[in-house]
C-alpha cells in the first residue's frame, strides 16, 4: 500500500478550503463533506484540492458479501 501526503506551505485548518472529486461518479461519489459513498464495484480516481495544490489518488471499490446476520430481540 502507498502512501499518499498533500503537502501545504504553512499551517492552518483548512478543512474548509478542501475539496474532494471523484473522476467516476458511478463507482464513487463524494459529498461536500468528504465524505465517500461507493457506488458500484470498479476503480475510479480521486482529486484532492488544497491552497492550489491537487493531488490524486486511486480508489478501488470492491465487492463484499454477508454471511448472515445475528438479531438480539429482547
Amino acid at each position: 500500500m502507498s502512501e499518499h501526503k498533500l503537502e501545504v506551505e504553512k499551517s492552518v485548518d483548512v478543512d474548509y478550503f478542501v475539496r474532494f472529486t471523484s473522476e467516476d461518479t458511478s463507482v464513487a461519489s463524494i459529498d461536500e463533506n468528504g465524505y465517500i459513498r461507493a457506488n458500484k464495484v470498479g476503480e475510479t480516481t480521486v482529486l484532492i484540492e488544497c491552497a492550489g495544490k491537487e493531488k490524486r489518488v486511486s480508489l478501488t471499490v470492491a465487492p463484499f458479501s454477508i454471511d448472515g446476520v445475528m438479531l438480539d430481540c429482547v
